[in-house]
């Protein structure tokens, strides 16, 4: 058995059953042995599946078009806009909206603010690197009560 089949035992035997929230918190966040903690991109035959935002950043150029359609109701407000993103994966999707806002749309950009919900500690650092070029427009938190 691996060692985080044993975590997982090991709880369940101290404290009965897990909730199916609990055992995807330690699959999925365990520091060091959690599937997020451990691998930072694998897609492809011998790896994970592909997501929308890991083929290029045309998903993330369309999202930041629709945002900034939405958003032109509120042009005149002079008010921070924020947008929510849970669980960025390795940022690429925000750099792409941030991108494409910062290109096509610099007055809104100039707004922006894009808030990251991310439990896990190496996530957000793999993230902080990818979003560098944005750090002052990007603000992490690793869940949704603080």
């Amino acid at each position: 058995m691996n060692t985080l089949s044993e975590i997982i035992r090991r709880e369940a035997v101290q404290r009965g059953v897990l909730s199916f929230a609990r055992f995807m918190e330690l699959a999925l966040y365990c520091p060091v042995h959690g599937y997020y903690e451990t691998k930072k991109d694998n897609p492809g035959r011998h790896g994970d599946f592909y997501t929308s935002v890991g083929v290029g950043e045309l998903f993330g150029q369309f999202l930041a078009f629709q945002f900034a359609e939405w958003l032109e109701e509120v042009r005149s407000a002079e008010c921070e806009v924020r947008i929510v993103e849970a669980g960025a994966h390795d940022g690429r999707l925000a750099g792409d909206i941030l991108a494409w806002l910062k290109l096509k749309r610099p007055e809104l950009f100039g707004r922006i603010e894009y808030w990251i919900i991310e439990p896990s500690a190496q996530r957000r650092e793999w993230q902080k690197e990818t979003l560098k070029h944005f750090a002052p427009r990007v603000r992490w938190f690793s869940d949704l009560t603080t």
